[in-house]
């Protein structure tokens, strides 16, 4: 487990990152600092979470016709989860389950949250056959 100071950087990079491309927060998170932010593309409304005590990010995607939510444990670097978000932002309704096989390329363990309490977790493996 990361210390404290590792993780208030990690929130710092998450909030810094994701405010430079157009993420917002309400206004309560704003005024208390939460890593807990959205976004709006056009075609779906996208939900980033960082939960600094248990050090994992929850990415929620949601349409009129689409409903996902991951848990994401990125280890030390949460950069290379960054970069792929903010990557594919614009485009993740269409793209959701090739999203999914990038983060688990990276490789990042991709949890599908698969009822309403946040436990109900399945362990997500890639599709991609071995070469």
């Amino acid at each position: 487990m990361r210390d404290k100071e590792e993780r208030a950087q990690t929130k710092k990079r998450i909030t810094n990152r994701l405010k430079e491309v157009g993420w917002s927060r309400e206004p309560a998170a704003e005024k208390f600092d939460w890593p807990d932010f959205g976004f709006n593309n056009g075609q779906a409304n996208l939900e980033f979470f960082y939960d600094a005590a248990d050090d994992w990010v929850c990415l929620g995607l949601l349409t009129k016709d689409q409903e996902g939510q991951l848990r994401i444990h990125f280890g030390g670097d949460v950069d290379p989860l960054l970069d792929a978000v903010i990557s594919a932002q614009q485009r993740l309704a269409d793209y959701w389950d090739i999203f999914i096989e990038i983060l688990l390329a990276i490789p990042l363990r991709v949890y599908a949250v698969t009822g309403e309490d946040e436990g109900d977790l399945v362990e997500l493996r890639s599709h991609r056959p071995l070469v």
